[in-house]
């Protein structure tokens, strides 16, 4: 049996639509269209938002190994690093483009290095 994501494609092929937005036009018409085009939005907005959260997280666990753990008493830290995260990612993250998350993807990528490190070298301390 085939799937309906299968039956899409040729029929999207078929109807001379190039895009989500355009296919839903061709079969549904024009508010549908304009409802795809705010799911669309949607999930790329709650896609920025995971990833600044992702990244804030990171940030925070990052800022802990470094300079110490960060306590509940201190939430100023945790809201330092979130914030320092959001200034620098969220303009890279708006863009149209992911051509210019690639830096910020592979800072991340070495601050995950950094902590797998960090936390291995002091399971290692404790386990002598």
């Amino acid at each position: 049996t085939a799937s309906p994501f299968s039956r899409l494609v040729p029929g999207a092929r078929r109807s001379g639509a190039m895009s989500y937005e355009m296919l839903a036009d061709v079969t549904f018409g024009s508010r549908l269209r304009l409802f795809v085009i705010a799911l669309i939005a949607a999930v790329t907005w709650l896609v920025i938002i995971a990833y600044l959260l992702l990244s804030g997280q990171l940030a925070v666990a990052l800022y802990g190994a470094v300079f110490g753990n960060v306590s509940e008493d201190n939430p100023w830290a945790k809201r330092v690093s979130l914030s320092v995260v959001v200034l620098l990612a969220l303009p890279a993250s708006c863009m149209r483009s992911l051509h210019a998350v690639r830096y910020l993807s592979m800072l991340s990528l070495a601050a995950v290095v950094v902590l797998i490190g960090m936390l291995g070298m002091r399971t290692a301390c404790r386990l002598r």
